[in-house]
């Protein structure tokens, strides 16, 4: 595996890791309140 493969390998990792947690936050309904808090401010 070269430098290049494993360095985009955990960049993908991260990503996936960022987006599990954006979608457990989603779930604790925090999400919708940031949501409404933007459109507040629009």
């Amino acid at each position: 595996m070269s430098v290049k493969e494993e360095v985009s390998g955990l960049a993908d990792m991260a990503c996936n890791e960022f987006g599990n947690l954006h979608g457990i936050v989603n779930n604790a309904g925090i999400a919708p309140a940031e949501n409404s808090l933007e459109v507040k401010l629009q």
